[in-house]
């Protein structure tokens, strides 16, 4: 029992050009149809779906490489028929996709999404403070907007075991994506997201969906705010690092007194436990004067790194 033959026929045969003014696409639909003889009277419509002597699910058009094939259908050419059917393809330029699900390349969009970060200078490098001279405490904030993209791509159906470790990871190399490079430490993986395994033309797959964040000072990939949180003057700080104030109400005494050995409780100037903390000078002592400008920040790796090249293996 099978297809027999086929041949072209003009019913059913439209095309149609849509201008979408939302994002200046233009996108063009056609429809085909061909007159399909079956061997058998007990030949059915997936007799006929499964022919290869007709267009599969992302088939090219033959008048237009672009346009692929998104839909299709057969039906009895009239009641009484047991052997002739007529069968309709549907194409569009929409989509990008492949008879073979696993060849559909790796598409990416762009976006950005705005959270809040500490700030403690202007964008020209001045300190934020009060009338006296002070940070404000807690420190302002302002919106930081990060740079995010989101790639998708058919894989295998099994679930890969690297997608355990890349949660939260931060790219220990650089990579590209989407035709854009990225330097190592500007990029931490956000979300990923692995669909529900599905089939086409026989081919089972799920599609992989990879979020990812970029942070970071310049005037390339990863340029915005740091999380730092400053203007001018952050170049250094590692963008996903924990930056914190150097501060606290005890300091290290070089001398060795006192009950905890070498560290101490911070007296103010009446010889009283302090009851707030003051910034400390990296070292552990505090600072005697103390400004925004000699304020030191301490740096903690909280992220594991990863090699993002794997990502970008996936993806290419």
């Amino acid at each position: 029992m099978s297809v027999t033959s086929v041949e072209p026929i003009n019913d059913n045969r439209s095309g149609n050009e849509v201008y979408n003014e939302a994002d200046g696409t233009s996108v063009k639909t056609s429809r085909k149809a061909w007159r399909v003889h079956t061997s058998s009277n007990t030949d059915d419509e997936h007799d006929v779906l499964a022919s290869a002597l007709l267009p599969k699910i992302g088939t090219a058009h033959s008048g237009d490489a672009n346009s692929r094939c998104i839909g299709r259908q057969c039906n009895p050419e009239s009641h009484g028929q047991k052997r002739q059917w007529i069968f309709v393809a549907d194409y569009s330029n929409k989509y990008a996709i492949e008879e073979n699900p696993l060849n559909d390349p790796a598409k990416t969009e762009w976006s950005t999404e705005t959270f809040q970060t500490p700030i403690w200078e202007d964008v020209d490098g001045n300190g934020i403070v009060n009338s006296a001279g002070d940070p404000f405490d807690p420190p302002p904030e302002k919106d930081d907007s990060r740079w995010t993209s989101i790639t998708r791509k058919n894989v295998l159906p099994s679930v890969p075991n690297w997608i355990f470790a890349y949660q939260d990871g931060v790219n220990s190399d650089s990579f590209t994506i989407d035709g854009v490079g990225v330097e190592a430490t500007w990029a931490k993986v956000s979300a990923i997201h692995l669909g529900e395994v599905q089939e086409r033309n026989d081919t089972e797959y799920r599609v992989l969906t990879v979020t990812i964040h970029y942070r970071g000072e310049g005037e390339g990939v990863g340029s915005g705010s740091g999380s730092y949180g400053s203007g001018s003057g952050t170049d250094a700080i590692e963008p996903w690092d924990l930056n914190l104030l150097d501060q606290g109400f005890r300091e290290i005494d070089d001398e060795g007194s006192g009950a905890s050995g070498n560290i101490r409780n911070i007296k103010n100037a009446d010889g009283e436990d302090i009851t707030a903390p003051v910034p400390l000078d990296g070292e552990g002592h505090k600072i005697v004067d103390p400004s925004l400008e000699n304020s030191v920040f301490l740096q903690f790796q909280v992220y594991r790194q990863r090699a993002f090249s794997l990502i970008e293996s996936m993806f290419s």
